[in-house]
C-alpha cells in the first residue's frame, strides 16, 4: 500500500484492465498503481463514497453525479445495480475511496468526519 507522501505527491490510481498501459506509464517514471475490479466492485465503491460528504466541483462531475442512476424493475423499483454509463469522473473519485478510504485501508480511522 502507497503512504500518504506518496498520494501527495501525484500518485494515479487508475482502472487495472489495462496491465500493458500502466507498465508503459511506469516507464516513464509516473507513479500509478491500478484498482482491482471485481464483481460487485462498483456497488462496494459507491457505498464507501456514501459514507462522506462530497463536494463537487467542475460542470461535468457535477452532471454525473446528477444524472448517476440504478437499474429499475418493472414497477419502476431500484434494483440497487448502477448503470455504469457515462460516469468516468465518478469511476476516479471511486477508485481513490477504493484504494485510499475503504476500511480495510489503514486510512480509514485517521479521517475526520463531516457531520
Amino acid at each position: 500500500m502507497l503512504n500518504d507522501d506518496e498520494l501527495k505527491n501525484g500518485i494515479i490510481i487508475c482502472d487495472s484492465s489495462e496491465p500493458k498501459t500502466i507498465a508503459e506509464l511506469r516507464t516513464y517514471g509516473i507513479p500509478v498503481m491500478g484498482v482491482s475490479k471485481g464483481k460487485g466492485s462498483i456497488q462496494s465503491g459507491i457505498a464507501i463514497m456514501q459514507e462522506f460528504e462530497l463536494v463537487v466541483i467542475g460542470k461535468n462531475l457535477i452532471q454525473e453525479f446528477s444524472n448517476y442512476c440504478y437499474q429499475k424493475d418493472k414497477s419502476d423499483e431500484s434494483l440497487g445495480i448502477p448503470i455504469d454509463d457515462y460516469n468516468h469522473g465518478i469511476d476516479g473519485a471511486r477508485y481513490f475511496f477504493m484504494t485510499r478510504l475503504s476500511k480495510s485501508s489503514n486510512n480509514y480511522n485517521n479521517l475526520r468526519w463531516v457531520s
